[in-house]
């Protein structure tokens, strides 16, 4: 058997689970990132802001983190994680301030002129393969289908009209979080954020450079080209007693730095 085994990720964690993997020896990367629902499509339930808005208040995050036990998973409502020194002054959206109750009624109230045109509109999502994908689909579904909605798995990427997103950030910072959401890269963004983001990059103080950023994350939420779902997963399994092996922000692990490996 293998002393280490890395790069395990959200679609691979009911296996380690079902595998009777000892608590000690499921070490995790304490990593930030994206981990959420790119917006692909801009027709019928996705094409306004505010239905889109609506699929974010649907899917009910702590019931979906609890059902996987992972200890210390967070979920994530925001575009950047809050807890950077780099963040300026960002609110949170309105209805993060509800319960889950009282927001599937608003996203109901946000989608009754396209489901009263189309009975049970349908949504594509693409994810990963693995029984940690299954698990997160069968939530996300049931939470859609709370509020009128029909989901189903995409056969691709390119049919998606929803897709995983699941990055770790290359450093802590909130460019990098903009950054991954600029019109280049993304097929739902923000002129204006990306004329600010690119002001930010050239700012000579980080109290102008602050604020852009914080301006510029205020217009892309507003969007809601991306949804934010949680913090990425990142996790390793390594036998008591394997010198070398440490956890860290990128969850990266190369193995020349591992000691005293008999088998990997």
């Amino acid at each position: 058997g293998a002393d280490m085994v890395t790069g395990l990720k959200i679609q691979h964690m009911p296996l380690v689970k079902v595998a009777g993997v000892k608590a000690a020896e499921v070490r995790r990367d304490p990593v930030l990132g994206l981990f959420g629902l790119l917006v692909k499509n801009r027709d019928g339930v996705l094409s306004t802001a505010a239905r889109r808005e609506a699929i974010a208040m649907a899917i009910d995050r702590p019931r979906m983190i609890a059902d996987f036990g992972i200890e210390d998973w967070q979920e994530a409502v925001t575009l950047s994680p809050e807890s950077l020194t780099s963040r300026g002054e960002v609110p949170r959206a309105d209805w993060t301030r509800l319960n889950q109750a009282e927001r599937w009624a608003a996203a109901r109230e946000r989608l009754a002129d396209v489901i009263a045109q189309q009975e049970a509109p349908r949504l594509t999502l693409w994810l990963p393969e693995g029984a940690g994908s299954d698990l997160m689909f069968e939530h996300i579904r049931a939470d859609l289908s709370a509020v009128g909605l029909v989901l189903a798995r995409a056969g691709s990427r390119d049919d998606a009209d929803l897709e995983l997103i699941d990055r770790v950030a290359h450093y802590d910072d909130v460019l990098w979080f903009l950054g991954q959401l600029r019109c280049a890269r993304v097929p739902l963004c923000s002129r204006d954020a990306d004329d600010r983001i690119s002001a930010a990059q050239a700012a000579e103080n980080e109290t102008a450079r602050a604020t852009l950023l914080a301006e510029a994350e205020t217009m892309l939420s507003a969007e809601y080209g991306f949804i934010p779902l949680a913090s990425p997963v990142r996790v390793s399994i390594v036998r008591p007693g394997l010198n070398g092996f440490a956890t860290n922000l990128r969850g990266l692990h190369l193995l020349q730095n591992l000691g005293d490996v008999p088998h990997i």
